[in-house]
């Protein structure tokens, strides 16, 4: 059971969220697009805030990632823990088919309809190298 405090606060945070046909968007304060809410004495993100109600613990040393691209969206479907390293990437070239409503070839992104893939960092790495060694030879032959 919820104690009065943990509750009031989830009734602010509630009141402050725009649900709409994918993402739940943040109507509160917001720092750098980033949803705030106030959380005793300090600032919490809205999204972590979000994940922790609906998903639990954030683990140790991850990043919450929105995969729909949107800094102010606290759908928990809509988010993903990774390193900051795999967030960075993601947030350079990856999730951007999350941001639209249908995906490149004009299918419907809806529930059920999506699948996040999960990477091996290793397997990444290997990838992110043999791009280089194209990119320079093709540089090499121009």
């Amino acid at each position: 059971m919820r104690s009065t405090q943990e509750s009031t606060f989830h009734n602010r945070f509630w009141l402050k969220v725009r649900k709409t046909r994918s993402c739940w968007l943040w109507t509160g304060a917001k720092r750098d697009g980033y949803g705030q809410i106030g959380r005793g004495a300090k600032h919490v993100s809205a999204h972590r805030a979000a994940y922790e109600m609906h998903l639990g613990k954030i683990p140790e040393g991850l990043v919450i990632h929105h995969i729909c691209g949107n800094k102010s969206c606290v759908n928990p479907q809509h988010l993903l823990p990774c390193t900051m390293q795999r967030n960075t990437r993601l947030a350079h070239g990856h999730s951007e088919h999350f941001a639209a409503d249908v995906c490149k070839k004009g299918h419907k992104l809806v529930a059920g309809n999506v699948r996040i893939r999960v990477f091996c960092l290793t397997c990444l790495r290997e990838e992110d190298r043999l791009r280089k060694q194209r990119v320079r030879a093709q540089k090499g032959k121009k």
